[in-house]
């Protein structure tokens, strides 16, 4: 899985760091190539994870699904807009989670996701390193 953290304070994700008996995560900040990032590990998910996603963070979300359309994604957003929602449901968004969040809320999303791509492929393949 690779976690994309789009926030404004760059310590490591509570919720991410719940998913380490899960699955292994890379966390990533957009200091940090997010396409090469993607070409390097090969997340079988993405987590885009925001305080307020401005058009500079939508955009990213855009253009990586365009860029990776195989791949499924979540959204975690402090921002509970009905607007962002839709907008999200239309990229294609696996699921949309606003903050504070239960960590095993996520964690069962991604188990289910997991168990739906390991049902398509036989294998799931994860890598973590974190910054």
């Amino acid at each position: 899985m690779l976690w994309i953290d789009l926030g404004y304070t760059k310590a490591e994700p509570v919720v991410a760091s719940s998913l380490k008996d899960l699955c292994h995560v890379n966390v990533i900040t957009t200091d940090d190539n997010i396409n090469d990032s993607i070409l390097r590990y090969q997340p079988d998910i993405i987590c885009f994870d925001y305080d307020l996603p401005g058009q500079v963070g939508l955009r990213i979300v855009r253009d990586v699904k365009c860029r990776h359309p195989s791949i499924p994604f979540i959204m975690l957003t402090e921002d509970h807009s009905k607007d962002l929602a839709i907008w999200a449901l239309r990229l294609r968004t696996w699921d949309y989670f606003v903050k504070p969040v239960v960590p095993g809320e996520v964690a069962t999303c991604i188990d289910t996701l997991l168990g739906k791509l390991t049902a398509n492929t036989g294998t799931v393949i994860v890598y973590a390193e974190y910054n």
